[in-house]
């Protein structure tokens, strides 16, 4: 009797062990951080005080089962400052690994396109772009930077 009480605590003990195992390897028990792969923009509208851009982002979904989320939060840096953020909430279903493509419209503050420039000046025409997204029902927040780089001023070199 105590071998079979035995055999069957060990038999759920190692069940246990290859559903957690599985499930984990799934991405259920831990999910892996969706990752921003690309942002595409395009413009939408403009008026004195805000410009208002068509947002294209690919997310990265590494898990390999789909995620349901809502993101609360988009927000758009240059160098530190913020200057455009996302308008309402965006519900998306992300794919399991695969690229997985959201829409949002993205609102540009027209005041801090002074303060952007001259940063972005100041930096040499280098600058770091950074987006930042808060995904509210896996709570994991993710973003990505990547540099901007022109040559404005040197387009003027030649003139005078």
């Amino acid at each position: 009797m105590k071998k079979k009480i035995i055999l069957l605590v060990l038999a759920v003990i190692l069940s246990t062990i290859a559903v957690a195992f599985a499930l984990n390897n799934l991405g259920i028990i831990q999910p892996q951080r969706p990752e921003i792969v690309d942002i595409q923009l395009s413009w939408k509208e403009v008026t004195f005080e805000t410009t208002k851009i068509n947002a294209k982002v690919i997310i990265y979904n590494p898990n390999r089962i789909p995620i349901s989320v809502k993101i609360t939060g988009f927000e758009a840096y240059l160098n530190g400052i913020k200057m455009a953020w996302a308008e309402g909430d965006i519900e998306v279903q992300l794919f399991p690994e695969v690229d997985n493509d959201v829409y949002a419209i993205l609102v540009v503050d027209n005041s801090k396109i002074q303060e952007v420039w001259v940063s972005h000046l100041q930096h040499d025409e280098a600058s770091m772009m950074t987006a930042k997204l808060k995904l509210t029902i896996l709570e994991l927040p993710i973003e990505v930077s990547r540099p901007v780089e022109t040559d404005i001023l040197g387009e003027f070199k030649g003139i005078g």
